[in-house]
């Protein structure tokens, strides 16, 4: 996403993922898109900010994304246990909401809702190889 600042002083949201710069133009694409979705005269930009949505997400939650620790783990499931609220626990781990929930899903505390994105890992046949699998039944949020 990007927001550009024109000399009359207004300021365009444009979803792009590229520009490029021709001798009197500013194009934004997004990537696999045939045709520019924008185009400025050069004259007219001010400047271009660049949003980066991850970027946002970890100014509001800082850990979001990031690898669990066994001590955060055992942290949070001792929080829910002692009947602190998904969302005190997510803004007391600066985490969101939904990775709170993940993580408790896949520590087997709680059980998926209808509408969790989630992802059974099923355990390997005898002689089967699955990379990447994890123990038997294991529940995890599928990335998003």
């Amino acid at each position: 996403m990007l927001s550009i600042s024109s000399v009359d002083g207004t300021t365009d949201e444009v979803d792009s993922t590229l520009i490029t710069i021709d001798e009197r133009a500013a194009l934004c694409w997004r990537i696999g898109d045939p045709s520019p979705v924008a185009r400025y005269g050069l004259d007219t930009i001010v400047s271009i900010e660049v949003h980066d949505p991850a970027a946002r997400a970890r100014r509001e939650h800082p850990n979001a994304n990031r690898r669990w620790t066994p001590d955060e783990e055992a942290a949070v499931v001792a929080s829910f246990q002692r009947g602190e609220t998904i969302k005190e626990i997510a803004t007391s781990t600066g985490r969101r909401v939904g990775g709170i929930r993940s993580r408790l899903i896949t520590l087997g505390i709680i059980e998926p809702r209808p509408g969790d994105r989630v992802a059974v890992i099923a355990s390997p046949a005898a002689g089967d190889s699955l990379a990447g699998a994890s123990p038997a039944g294991e529940v995890s949020r599928a990335s998003g």
